[in-house]
């Protein structure tokens, strides 16, 4: 059910994980596993040490919202529906959505390889 005056939409969105990182090569780690697995916006903070009681525990941000989108497909009037777009760009639409999910699929196993196989390592900070 729609609350009135809202417009249906065809969105997707992805999703943002962050990482609570030991330490800073932790976090470079984890960050370069994002960057080559495909996620461009990734990003950390939190690297700044406060002293050697209180050392960075940096965060890692995994995410990439270039491939999101967002489409409004119909309108309400009352109780009723009225879409604005064909079927055919519809259903062209739910094609798009659904290779954005392959393709975040591939990006989120990419991600996991890499970040576990560098995991093994030791620090190097």
């Amino acid at each position: 059910m729609l609350l009135p005056g809202k417009k249906p939409l065809l969105t997707y969105l992805l999703q943002i994980l962050h990482i609570l990182t030991a330490n800073l090569g932790a976090a470079q780690r984890a960050l370069d596993a994002a960057l080559s697995a495909g996620f461009r916006e990734a990003g950390m903070v939190g690297v700044r040490s406060h002293g050697p009681k209180d050392p960075a525990t940096p965060m890692v941000a995994v995410r990439s919202h270039g491939m999101a989108f967002e489409s409004v497909i119909a309108y309400c009037q009352g109780d009723e529906i009225h879409p604005i777009i064909p079927e055919e760009t519809l259903r062209y639409l739910l094609v798009l959505a659904n290779a954005r999910f392959t393709t975040n699929e591939e990006r989120k196993a990419r991600f996991v390889a890499k970040f576990t196989s560098s995991s093994t390592l030791p620090d190097p900070a």
